[in-house]
């Protein structure tokens, strides 16, 4: 299903939800967990797989997430939260595809390489790709679900489900402007 909308209302719509993506990385970098968070909708899902921690559902869990993985110490950690511990990064983001299933709704795909400074100063690597679904809502287009692909990390924890399990859904782009 394409767009439906005008190819300008839709070339906006592109322009915007790559924006959302990187301002994620942006907002990310400079920690600033409340301008991460209002990337998302109120009832999103955030699932950076088992190496990171739980499941996230809602904005105000995902700014909390966030704000505890860079808290830059594994101290007194609970066994079923954030396994993550990172003092800085730097997010760049590719290869962003964007698939409309309607005028208020689309799916992304984002290849993204980080790197981090982590708890003990020792830098982190990390290759994977954002698998995103995005609703538009008064204030904009928000982020209402974010899976963690992983495909390799170098001195980082195994974060995100893997490029090649067998539940992996590779993204298929479709062609734009498609009424």
């Amino acid at each position: 299903m394409g767009h439906g909308g005008s190819v300008t209302q839709e070339l906006r719509d592109r322009y915007e939800i790559e924006q959302v993506l990187y301002d994620f990385a942006r907002y990310c970098d400079d920690l600033d967990f409340a301008g991460l968070a209002s990337l998302f909708h109120d009832e999103c899902r955030w699932d950076y797989g088992p190496g990171a921690g739980p499941v996230v559902e809602g904005r105000d869990q995902v700014e909390a997430f966030v704000r505890q993985a860079f808290s830059g110490s594994a101290a007194g950690q609970d066994p079923e939260g954030v396994k993550v511990r990172i003092r800085k990064t730097s997010h760049h983001v590719s290869q962003v595809a964007i698939n409309f299933d309607g005028s208020d709704h689309a799916r992304t795909e984002a290849f993204v390489f980080t790197w981090h400074e982590m708890s003990d100063g020792s830098p982190g690597l990390l290759w994977g790709r954002w698998h995103d679904q995005l609703r538009r809502t008064e204030h904009g287009w928000k982020i209402s679900e974010r899976r963690m692909i992983l495909s390799a990390v170098d001195n980082y924890y195994g974060i995100g489900h893997s490029a090649w399990a067998e539940d992996f859904k590779p993204f298929h782009r479709q062609p734009p402007f498609v009424p």
